[in-house]
């Protein structure tokens, strides 16, 4: 028999038996296994059961999916590794039917050493560009707070790892600067190239075909959008997650979760950001030119705002998170950074746009410039949401979103 165990080697530990199937597993509870806690994506990954073997695929989750602390995007499970959801540890276990005979006794491990205390440059084992604050024994590895469990024990807070439940040691290491990652505008480029690493080009010519036979039925409006929303942000967190390569499509198993709530999203931020100019537009207040600058500021407003929106959405995958006044400040904790990236953002969207009325020119072909313009479409929102994936990555510190964006 298969199962998982969640928190194993620590009191509080819980069996999850896994029998034949296709599972998932996020903080949804229309996952076949809902896991309530909030490093865990509503959809964060599926475990296949069959006789092939047992396989794990991550589902473009924003804190990823570590086996044996490797992150993965799929991988085949072996009895005793351990899988990690964002911070929720786990064991794969297969335990042997009653009636088999038991097991040769395996040998003593080797004796694990204690660490000693972190030498200069040490720094945590998943952030890599934090200290590292404590030290687990028994796996030899350090971390920085945000890796360690606290828990109250005879009255006092102590700190324990997150992989073997051991406690863990206090450290005050004397550190070097951790080397730091290529500046935004040094990698800024890369994202030309981006949709073509790894598989990708098979990616676009299998969804530039996919969305164009769709697109000609006017009622899958709605799935599509939605969709390519769901899409668009799994970009981005795959990035913010330090992937190289764009991700696989989302799957498409729950109509609220996968399409619905992605719609909602988007039309939620368009009407946050473009609302203001729409409703001027239409009163047109004052005089008439004064009107026209109320709608053209109204509109720098919303190309201003509309990116950061984005990437909050991404990241936090609910519309709480658009609230204007705290995405201005996190501008104004990057603003160099962050116009870069907007004009960059918005340059191509522009490229798209009139490259889509020039190709219906210059390329006059029953079924080709519809074709081109798909390709291009799916080409330059992943060039898009990488920007915003790299203005992340580069800055995720002076955002202190985790910490501040909720408030």
């Amino acid at each position: 028999m298969l199962r998982l165990l969640v928190n194993p080697d620590t009191p509080e530990a819980w069996p999850i038996e896994l029998q034949p199937d296709v599972i998932s597993l996020g903080r949804s509870q229309q996952n076949d296994l809902p896991i309530e806690h909030p490093s865990v994506s509503s959809s964060h990954c599926r475990i296949t059961v069959s006789d092939a073997g047992t396989w794990l695929k991550d589902l473009g989750s924003t804190a990823g999916t570590f086996v044996n602390d490797e992150l993965v995007e799929e991988a085949r499970l072996q009895p005793g590794q351990t899988l990690r959801l964002g911070e929720v540890a786990m064991r794969f276990e297969s335990e042997a039917p009653e009636d088999s005979p038991p097991p040769a006794t395996p040998p003593l491990p080797p004796r694990i050493a204690p660490l000693s205390v972190a030498a200069s440059g040490s720094v945590c084992k998943f952030h890599p560009q934090n200290p590292a604050r404590f030290a687990c024994a028994k796996c030899q590895r350090t971390f920085c707070d945000l890796c360690v469990t606290t828990r109250l024990v005879n009255g006092a807070s102590r700190r324990f790892c997150r992989h073997c439940g051991s406690e863990c040691q206090p450290l005050q290491p004397q550190l070097e600067p951790a080397q730091s990652p290529p500046g935004f505008f040094v990698s800024l480029p890369g994202a030309l190239l981006y949709p073509f690493q790894g598989s990708g080009l098979i990616m676009l010519i299998a969804g530039t075909a996919f969305f164009y036979i769709l697109g000609q039925l006017p009622l899958l409006g709605l799935i599509l959008t939605g969709y390519l929303f769901t899409y668009a942000k799994s970009i981005i967190t795959s990035t913010a997650d330090g992937r190289k390569n764009p991700p696989d499509w989302p799957d498409f198993s729950d109509w609220k979760e996968d399409i619905l709530v992605p719609y909602l999203q988007l039309i939620a931020l368009v009407v946050l950001s473009f609302g203001p100019a729409f409703v001027i537009g239409l009163w047109r207040p004052g005089t008439e030119t004064e009107a026209r600058i109320a709608y053209f500021v109204a509109l720098g407003y919303g190309a201003l705002f509309a990116p950061m929106g984005m990437l909050a959405l991404a990241m936090f995958d609910t519309v709480a998170v658009l609230n204007p006044i705290a995405l201005t400040w996190s501008i104004l904790r990057v603003p160099f950074h962050y116009l870069a990236a907007a004009a960059a953002f918005e340059t191509v969207l522009l490229l798209h746009w009139f490259a889509e009325g020039a190709i219906q020119t210059l390329v006059p072909v029953p079924f080709l410039p519809g074709l081109i313009s798909s390709f291009l479409n799916l080409y330059f929102i992943a060039v898009g949401m990488r920007i915003l994936g790299l203005l992340y990555v580069n800055n995720q510190d002076q955002f202190g979103w985790f910490s501040r964006l909720r408030h």
